[in-house]
This record gives C-alpha cells, sequence and structure tokens, in this order.
C-alpha cells in the first residue's frame, strides 16, 4: 500500500509502514512503525496523520510529529473497526472523515481524530465485499464491491444518493478513482 500527502511518502510491508522524505533529490527513509496486530491493506495520509486498514479488519492512526515523523508511541488502534479486510481508506473532502470499505459488506465513516464511528452501513454491495473507494469532486462517495455495482452515498453520512447505484460490471468492481 501507499499513500502521499505534500513531500511525504508512506509505504506498507509484513509489518511495518514507512515514511519517506520525497522533498530530496534521493528519497530518504525519515522513520517507521511496526504494526501490532496485521498486515497492512490500504493506506491514506494527511499532514499530520496516517492511517492504515488492516487484513484483519484493524483501523490504525499515526500521528506525525512536527517536521516529518510517524509518532508510533501515540497510535489509536481499532483492532476490530470491521470483521473483514478493510480493502480501502479515503478522506471526505468535505467533512473530512475518514471513510472505508470492508470485505465484510460494510462501509463505515470514522471521526479521523478519534477513530470513533461516525456513520455505518453493512451490506452495501448485496452481501458481497465492499473492495473499493473514492470520493469525488461533488462530495459524493462511491464503493464498489462484488455484486459488480457502483454504489453511491451522499456523504460521510452513507445515506443512500439519489438515482441509485451505477450498473454495468459483470464481475466485482475492485478500484475506483474519481477526478475533478
Amino acid at each position: 500500500a501507499l499513500a502521499a500527502s505534500g513531500r511525504w511518502l508512506f509505504s506498507a510491508g509484513c509489518g511495518e509502514v514507512n515514511q519517506w522524505d520525497l522533498a530530496r533529490a534521493r528519497p530518504r527513509l525519515v522513520s517507521s512503525a511496526a504494526l501490532a496486530r496485521s498486515d497492512v491493506a490500504c493506506l491514506t495520509a494527511t499532514a499530520d496523520a496516517v492511517y492504515a486498514g488492516g487484513a484483519d479488519g484493524s483501523l490504525t492512526r499515526w500521528p506525525l510529529v512536527a517536521g516529518g515523523g510517524i509518532d508510533a508511541a501515540s497510535a489509536t488502534v481499532l483492532p476490530a473497526a470491521h470483521a473483514g479486510r478493510v480493502a480501502a481508506l479515503a478522506l471526505h473532502p468535505v467533512s473530512g472523515a475518514l471513510l472505508t470499505v470492508s470485505h465484510d459488506g460494510s462501509v463505515s465513516a470514522w471521526d479521523p481524530a478519534t477513530l470513533e464511528k461516525v456513520a455505518h452501513t453493512v451490506s452495501a454491495h448485496g452481501g458481497g465485499a465492499a473492495r473499493a473507494l473514492a470520493v469525488g469532486a461533488d462530495g459524493l462517495v462511491y464503493t464498489g464491491g462484488d455484486d459488480g455495482r457502483v454504489s453511491r452515498w451522499r456523504g460521510a453520512d452513507l445515506a443512500p444518493a439519489s438515482g441509485g447505484p451505477l450498473h454495468g460490471h459483470s464481475a466485482p468492481v475492485r478500484a475506483l478513482a474519481a477526478g475533478e
């Protein structure tokens, strides 16, 4: 998994997350954080924190110290944020909520500072896994899953958007991207 925020690149391998300084001609490893529970399935980052979704359904937030560096000692970990693998993470540009989708079929919104759940929906994709997530410039949240649909949600409250899901895939939707 990879995530970028400003001059920082975050990469996840087996059991660790690394932070790289991209402001140099040759990027330099700045800090690392060991994972207490599981391999990282997905990452996203802001200017002050990096978030990881775990293969075991966990959700972790590491604050970044001023000037760079992962503050591993101040990590917040939710060991059972989802009952299945966290497949994707995104931050909502309007509300700031951290959004997650999981192989358990659910979509959740979290307070990014505390990791308290603020919205949740189950069986978002017909009882199958939710595998992909993107936030459009219009503020709509898009999720893809095993049912071959792209579901649309009004925002971080995860209320279904008018017009219903987008149909057209005959196989699971595994990746999404939304642009301006």
